[in-house]
């Protein structure tokens, strides 16, 4: 009877371990970030909104102020993969929001990027793979000057998500905070 009790609790604690590890997995693959999505060339951008700062200087209706922005919309498919950098990495989330467009209101989330560091925009596994298949909305972000580096804003193209939570709960932002997950810019640490 003792034998047979140690075995029964030996096997239910193996189970729970087991269910435990299990679902510690799931929830690690599905909501952490760490798919590599795209790399963030600072060079790049910096040389660019440069040339768009000297272009408004040569403009005759300078009067017409622009703000300088890079808009960069390529597919999720290119530069995936996993990368541990998305674990380990800085993060300076700015703000997260609803895009007030009649036509397409997407969700954006804002970062700060400090100047001159490297830097890599990650997501979730789920949103990899959404990405991957969903080729009506690209992976875009924009990037800004700021007085002490850029802001990076990643543009989620889930207008549907916003209808449907309007539609079910009556609020535009019951998945936000899920949303806000899916994706994150992260940077080399000070050393």
């Amino acid at each position: 009877m003792n034998f047979l009790l140690k075995n029964i609790k030996s096997k239910l604690f193996f189970s729970t371990f087991l269910s435990g590890l299990i679902l510690t997995s799931i929830f690690f693959i599905v909501f952490t970030n760490l798919v590599r999505a795209r790399f963030i060339d600072y060079d790049d951008i910096s040389k660019r909104l440069e040339n768009q700062k000297q272009q408004q200087l040569l403009r005759t209706d300078r009067n017409r102020i622009i703000n300088p922005r890079v808009v960069i919309q390529k597919g999720g498919k290119n530069q995936a993969g996993l990368d541990f950098r998305c674990l380990t990495w800085s993060t300076y989330p700015v703000a997260s929001q609803w895009k007030q467009d009649s036509r397409d209101s997407d969700f954006v989330i804002d970062y700060y990027l400090p100047p001159n560091k490297k830097a890599i925009i990650c997501t979730t596994p789920l949103f990899a793979t959404a990405l991957a298949q969903d080729i009506e909305k690209p992976f875009v972000y924009e990037v800004y000057p700021t007085e002490y580096g850029l802001q990076v804003r990643i543009i989620l193209g889930v207008s549907d998500i916003q209808k449907a939570c309007n539609r079910f709960t009556g609020n535009i932002n019951c998945v936000n905070w899920i949303l806000k997950q899916q994706t994150t810019l992260r940077y080399e640490p000070d050393v």
